[in-house]
C-alpha cells in the first residue's frame, strides 16, 4: 500500500501539497498476517500535516475567536476550475472548505489503498 500511495502522489496535475504530504497507513481491521479475512478492511491514512487543520476541520464546534484566524477564516471565494462553487450551491453551504476537502486530491488515498 504504501508504495502506490506514494506513485499516486507523481500523478499529473499534482500541486506543490502533495510535495511535503506524507501519507501513513495504518490497518485496524480485516487483514492478518497480509491475508483478509473475508470481512470488511479497516484503514486509517493519516497525513502529516493533519495538525495544522485540526481546528479548522474539527467535528465539535469551534470557538468563534478560533476561527478568526487566517487558516480558519471561511473560503467564500470559490476557486475556478475547482469543485468548491458546484458543492456550495448543491449543499447550500456559505464556506466552501467543506467541499473542497472532500474534493481534494487527498481524497484519493482511500481508492488508492
Amino acid at each position: 500500500m504504501a508504495d502506490q500511495l506514494a506513485r499516486r502522489r507523481l500523478g499529473y496535475g499534482r500541486g506543490a501539497r502533495m510535495k511535503f504530504e506524507q501519507d501513513q497507513v495504518t490497518m485496524l481491521a480485516g487483514v492478518r498476517h497480509g491475508s483478509t479475512l473475508g470481512g470488511p478492511i479497516a484503514i486509517e491514512i493519516g497525513n502529516s500535516e493533519w495538525p495544522k487543520w485540526d481546528v479548522v476541520m474539527a467535528a465539535d464546534p469551534v470557538a468563534a475567536d478560533a476561527l478568526d484566524v487566517a487558516r480558519n477564516a471561511p473560503l467564500t471565494r470559490p476557486r475556478p476550475g475547482h469543485a468548491d462553487y458546484a458543492g456550495m450551491l448543491k449543499y447550500g453551504f456559505d464556506d466552501a472548505r467543506p467541499v473542497l476537502e472532500r474534493a481534494s486530491a487527498r481524497e484519493t488515498a482511500a481508492r488508492v489503498a
